[in-house]
């Protein structure tokens, strides 16, 4: 999920490999932009003024706002895509929708919780987390399950949700305990970052190209970068102190990064974009004065393409 307020889009055309052929292409749009889907050659984007449907191959574009469509709200906070093709939005406190293509499905049963982020797992269950102590909640296409907090689950502001190859979800946020929560065989487990701390935060997850899941987030020591080693044991590099791969935090403490196809780390910096490669250990960094205007702030990427979208 990608809960920063961004104006415009920059897509990198180029493989995601160790050529170094780049070519910036600008997207401009006047709303404030959440967050990227793929759906075969369209990118679903999210935004502070509804939903825009991007055709890569014509270069069409398509809006949804609540003038023209069945969208409960304005301010769109994430969007994800089923295995049936159902398009789901999150529209901050006003609750969710489903879009099949043709027809919207509102569920109002979220309305009021600030749902952030939605994950759809193996069964097809789909996942929302929330903030202001509202936890998860779960909808297996029939019935909902809420996951509350504190009596199940120890995060109150819910930022990240993952699964992993082994049906193991992951759930990251802010917590004075316990900021990483893992729903395993219909059970919660809880591990911290850091114990001398009581201010943690985990912000993202992703899988690198051996199906290791990854962490970003911040603790009393700086930002860091958290590889798990089985499902209770992780190594942790507190990036900050490390030249090259240093995450910008903006407003929302949100650090991205995901791995290309040659299985560096490519993550949000304070000054353009990090291309970590965990094989050498060598980072080199795309300055954002020399390639785009503005910071960075979000990432996606497609079959080959890098999409970044910046703060202005």
């Amino acid at each position: 999920m990608k809960r920063v307020l961004i104006f415009f889009l920059v897509l990198l055309a180029f493989k995601l490999s160790a050529q170094n052929s780049q070519q910036w292409l600008s997207f401009y749009n006047a709303a404030s932009i959440q967050a990227f889907a793929q759906e075969n050659n369209f990118i679903w984007i999210a935004t502070t003024g509804g939903v825009i449907r991007y055709n890569t191959t014509n270069s069409e574009i398509i809006r949804f706002n609540k003038n023209n469509s069945d969208i409960p709200g304005t301010r769109i906070n994430d969007i994800l895509i089923d295995p049936n093709n159902n398009k789901w939005f999150c529209a901050s406190s006003a609750g969710i929708a489903k879009f099949d293509g043709t027809n919207f499905t509102t569920y109002d049963s979220l309305a009021g919780k600030h749902v952030t982020t939605i994950l759809v797992t193996h069964d097809q269950h789909i996942w929302f987390g929330t903030l202001y102590n509202n936890g998860i909640y779960v909808y297996d296409g029939n019935a909902w399950t809420h996951y509350q907090y504190p009596s199940d689950i120890k995060i109150f502001q819910v930022y990240a949700l993952f699964e992993d190859t082994n049906n193991v979800v992951y759930a990251g946020g802010y917590s004075g305990d316990d900021e990483i929560n893992i729903f395993q065989n219909g059970t919660w487990s809880f591990i911290t970052t850091d114990t001398t701390n009581s201010a943690k935060k985990v912000f993202y997850f992703a899988k690198d190209n051996n199906g290791i899941v990854w962490a970003s987030g911040y603790n009393q020591q700086g930002g860091f970068l958290l590889k798990f080693i089985g499902i209770s044991s992780f190594i942790t590099t507190h990036i900050n102190y490390n030249p090259g791969i240093n995450l910008y935090y903006g407003s929302s403490f949100q650090s991205e990064f995901l791995f290309d196809a040659i299985n560096r780390i490519i993550s949000v910096t304070s000054t353009g974009l990090s291309f970590y490669d965990l094989t050498t250990g060598q980072a080199n960094e795309i300055n954002s004065y020399n390639y785009f205007p503005y910071k960075v702030y979000s990432l996606a990427k497609d079959n080959g393409n890098l999409w970044v979208a910046t703060n202005n």
